[in-house]
């Protein structure tokens, strides 16, 4: 995920690793599925923090990884968030062309919340993002502030 407005993906992959510390979720060496991260310097999940990602994972269930995010400061004032294309591409269902919508569901503590992946198509590609409306409106709904981890689950395949 790029820390900027701008869409990842620029300088080689996304910037996501598996639980397990793969370079590609499901792929060579991917031995848990269990969720994804951004690798980005900052968004590292501590031990107590992965614990309880692994804790709320377990309550969820497995069919599908959750997509994990540590909010930074420009996820927060971000008018989108954009989503990793490593689980995009694994876990969702997707036309090849158009845009495309697709509901997801968003597990912060004690609360859940709707949401909507949109992909739109950029002249140097297509790009997941949850955007501005939902975004902004789900950040102040939630009070969401830096440090903060998101789960994202998808809704229906």
């Amino acid at each position: 995920m790029s820390q900027s407005s701008s869409p990842p993906g620029k300088n080689g992959g996304d910037g996501y690793i598996c639980n397990c510390g793969a370079m590609k979720m499901g792929g060579v060496g991917c031995h848990c599925g269990s969720y994804l991260l951004s690798k980005s310097k900052g968004n590292e999940l501590n031990r107590p923090q992965r614990e309880m990602v692994m804790y709320k994972i377990s309550k969820i269930g497995r069919e599908l990884p959750v997509f994990v995010q540590k909010m930074t400061k420009n996820d927060i004032l971000s008018p989108n968030l954009y989503f990793c294309k490593a689980y995009v591409s694994r876990c969702l269902p997707r036309q090849q062309e158009g845009n495309q919508i697709i509901p997801l569901k968003v597990l912060l503590e004690g609360m859940q919340m709707d949401a909507k992946l949109v992909f739109t198509k950029y002249s140097h590609g297509t790009w997941p993002t949850i955007y501005r409306k939902d975004w902004k409106k789900l950040i102040e709904d939630a009070g969401m502030k830096a440090g903060d981890i998101c789960l994202f689950q998808v809704v229906d395949r």
